[in-house]
């Protein structure tokens, strides 16, 4: 039985062998043929050419859905199946796969956990070498005892492979903190003692202080005695010389009148009395500036020791402040040192995480590649042995000029 088109007749053979490499070129050779010489035979000028060219070019149109359709059938079988083959090769490969999983399993537990054990070694040898590193950022011994107890706590640990390297991150740990707590107990002792020796100083100054301030009040004081005595003594003998001379005075006027000589004499009485009476008075004022002068000297004398008293307290309370506020620095220093090594730990983990999700994602794709190159091997007749056999020799670059874009 033959099949006709509008253009050539095709001898009845199976649709596989129509399609065979080569085996269209006749068929196709037999429609151009025939096609391009009746088309020839038409001149376009006349409506009925024109029609019959448009009937022409409609059977070429018949002669190619009728090749496409035998195709289409044939395709449409081997896709059938090609899809039956799929299925069972997917099935294949998904229960070999959890196989695979499930015998390696215990391997990958351990393997896991020994990760997480040599992590644990690892985390602790990183915390030993920052304590070392930051022995030299404590500035108290209290501090440092208790980073040096932490730190021997690690010397009973079950270090197993890394017995060396964590003996050795021990010592050299509590090397690090002996030696700076060596160097803080020296601090501590000098400032200490640099502290006595300020106390006595300052309390020297202050008793000098004092002693002269009594000294120099004293001095004063008896100057000015002197200086009250000197005036007392002068007043008294000018007052006895002008006793003595109105006495003569007197005396002489009493060889005048005895009426003046009794005035004179009662005027003298009078003049003597009030003398006394004036006299008196000085000393009176006199000892009454020297009391006032004295409460004066010792009022300044105590003000003085109370500045200066202010500034020896202002300034123990100035130092205590400074030193609280280095310890406070030296601790937010440490503080930061701790959490930038904390980041800087996380910030390596998680790197080592991405790159194993990033390792972990290439094998898938590589994975998915070749199971879609084997595909194709196997879609063009190779066995599932063979075309693994040629993926893994790409792979490895045994093929020359051959590689797989991944």
């Amino acid at each position: 039985m033959t099949e006709t088109t509008a253009l050539a007749t095709i001898e009845k053979m199976p649709a596989i062998e129509i399609f065979k490499p080569g085996a269209l070129d006749p068929i196709l050779d037999r429609i151009k043929t025939e096609a391009r010489a009746e088309a020839a035979k038409l001149d376009i000028s006349t409506e009925t050419n024109r029609k019959a060219l448009a009937s022409l070019a409609f059977k070429v149109a018949k002669s190619k859905t009728f090749l496409d359709k035998t195709r289409k059938e044939l395709v449409g079988e081997e896709k059938k199946r090609l899809a039956a083959i799929d299925a069972e090769g997917k099935r294949l490969w998904e229960e070999l796969e959890e196989l695979q999983k499930e015998i390696r399993q215990p391997l990958t537990d351990w393997e896991n956990a020994e990760k997480d054990r040599v992590a644990a070694h690892e985390q602790t040898l990183a915390a030993l070498e920052l304590a070392a590193s930051n022995a030299g950022m404590i500035h108290d011994s209290v501090s440092v005892e208790q980073q040096i107890a932490a730190v021997e706590q690690y010397g009973g640990r079950d270090w197993q492979e890394f017995e060396r390297r964590g003996a050795v991150a021990v010592a050299g740990a509590l090397a690090k903190l002996q030696e700076r707590k060596a160097q803080i107990e020296r601090q501590e002792a000098e400032a200490a003692e640099l502290a006595r020796l300020r106390a006595e100083a300052a309390a020297r100054e202050q008793k000098e202080r004092e002693e002269r301030i009594a000294r120099e009040a004293a001095e004063a004081e008896r100057k000015r005695q002197e200086e009250i005595a000197e005036r007392q003594r002068a007043a008294l003998r000018a007052e006895q010389e002008r006793i003595e001379r109105e006495k003569v005075e007197a005396e002489a006027r009493a060889k005048q009148a005895e009426a003046e000589k009794i005035a004179a004499a009662e005027r003298a009485e009078r003049e003597r009395i009030e003398a006394e009476a004036k006299a008196k008075r000085d000393a009176e004022e006199a000892e009454a500036r020297r009391v006032a002068e004295l409460e004066r000297v010792q009022r300044e004398a105590r003000e003085a020791a109370e500045r200066a008293e202010a500034r020896r307290v202002a300034e123990a309370q100035e130092a205590a402040r400074k030193a609280k506020e280095s310890a406070e620095k030296a601790e937010r220093d440490r503080l930061a040192a701790i959490e930038q090594e904390r980041r800087r730990i996380a910030e390596e983990q998680r790197k080592e995480a991405a790159e194993a999700e990033r390792r972990a994602r290439d094998r898938a794709h590589r994975g998915a590649i070749n199971r879609e190159a084997l595909q194709g091997l196997c879609d063009i007749g190779v066995t599932l042995e063979q075309g693994k056999a040629i993926i893994e020799a790409i792979a490895k670059g045994a093929i020359p000029n051959v590689t797989i874009n991944y």
